[in-house]
């Protein structure tokens, strides 16, 4: 008598209430379902019969939003920028007509950047060149 008084853990697990909360699950988790389809369509009508009715006098053009608008084609539009970018960059034109400022192509302008930087550089080689020479000539006297 001893031993029926033990409690211990059992080997198997409860099949028929496992089948029973998971058929209850089923059940519950269709009728949300439903229940949510269902306030969908209410809102809905409510939303049709909420929305003023247009007079048919009014001709129904197509409106643009304001500014600023969404991107249709973000690639296209980047591709087009880029487009724009490398024609400005490789083509003569005025930046401002008024005072004379001019652009001129990517190419020539680093030419003309490299012309100037030897010219500078050799400027001032001649200039410290003249200077060593003067001040030799001005101690030496």
């Amino acid at each position: 008598m001893a031993e029926a008084h033990r409690k211990y853990e059992k080997d198997r697990v409860n099949t028929s209430a496992v089948i029973k909360f998971a058929i209850g699950l089923i059940v519950v988790a269709t009728a949300i379902h439903f229940l949510i389809g269902a306030l969908f369509v209410q809102l809905e009508k409510r939303a049709k019969l909420a929305d003023p009715q247009l007079s048919p006098l009014i001709p129904r053009t197509k409106q643009t939003p304001p500014d600023p608008r969404l991107q249709i084609s973000p690639p296209r539009d980047l591709q087009h920028l880029l487009e724009m970018e490398n024609q400005m960059l490789n083509s003569y034109g005025w930046v401002d007509e008024k005072t004379g400022i001019v652009r001129i192509p990517i190419d020539q302008a680093m030419k003309l950047m490299v012309e100037r930087e030897k010219n500078t550089k050799a400027q001032r080689h001649e200039e410290n060149k003249e200077k060593t020479e003067n001040g030799n000539t001005q101690t030496s006297e």
